[in-house]
């Protein structure tokens, strides 16, 4: 009966192996991630640009929902500094 519970230790050396490797991965994919969004963005710039829109009206809509975007992120992870 021990043996068929017996723990396979195989199988979790490579699970940890896989765990390590996608956290080595992480940066990677966090500069991809970012890469891809500030492409979308010049794209979305150069659209609206190219259809008349005022850059400094653009520019001003894009620190508006920046702000939109940092304030709550903000709230939440400093909360603690906020109660004191």
């Amino acid at each position: 009966m021990h043996v068929l519970f017996k723990k396979n230790t195989h199988y979790t050396h490579q699970r940890g192996k896989l765990y390590q490797i996608i956290d080595g991965l992480k940066p990677l994919m966090m500069m991809v991630t970012v890469q891809i969004a500030l492409a979308g963005v010049n794209i979305i710039y150069k659209l609206v640009a190219n259809t008349g829109m005022s850059l400094p009206i653009l520019i001003a809509y894009r620190f508006l929902f920046a702000s939109a975007a940092i304030v709550p992120l903000a709230l939440i992870f400093e909360r603690s500094f906020l109660l004191e």
